[in-house]
């Protein structure tokens, strides 16, 4: 099967080092499968990279525009947060939402399943998707359950032993 489908190409063009070089024929001949580890590996960690560099910029950027000004400081952070959610609270809340979001979706990228890798390498970049969600949700989670908790509720643990040694 591979020296057929080795022949098979024998005349064809259209190289292209990122979507047709030598690792994607290789591989196309051995496992049917079109595609290359190497610039995969590349993309990924540009992606990741990006993301990272990226999405905060234009996050602050977006949020600093919603402030009215340009200038980027402290009260105009506030006022774009507000704008964005509400108030500031809920401007936080959504920016970190939309921050979880974009984390999950790089590292579910990334570590997208192939089939020709090892069943041990498929298993943990399965463990990793698993795992990237999973901290987006808690991230989140943790975000939206701290802005709820109304602020001077929580009574403190000596003002709690306080009130129990009067009854």
């Amino acid at each position: 099967m591979v020296v057929a489908r080795a022949e098979y190409m024998v005349g064809r063009s259209g190289y292209n080092l990122f979507a047709n070089n030598c690792e994607h024929f290789a591989s196309w001949c051995a496992v049917g499968d079109h595609s290359g580890a190497q610039v995969e590996a590349a993309l990924s960690a540009a992606l990741v990279l990006g993301a990272g560099r990226i999405v905060p910029e234009v996050g602050a950027n977006l949020v600093m525009r919603l402030g009215g000004r340009t200038a980027r400081s402290g009260p105009n952070l506030m006022s774009g947060l507000a704008r964005a959610g509400g108030n500031a609270t809920d401007g936080a809340t959504l920016v970190a939402g939309f921050g979880a979001a974009v984390g999950a979706g790089t590292v579910t990228v990334a570590l997208r399943d192939k089939p020709y890798l090892t069943d041990e390498e498929r298993q943990a970049r399965r463990v990793g998707r698993v795992a990237g969600i999973g901290a987006a949700a808690i991230g989140t989670g943790v975000v939206l359950h701290a802005r709820r908790r109304p602020r001077g509720s929580a009574a403190t643990a000596p003002q709690a032993c306080r009130q129990d040694s009067r009854h």
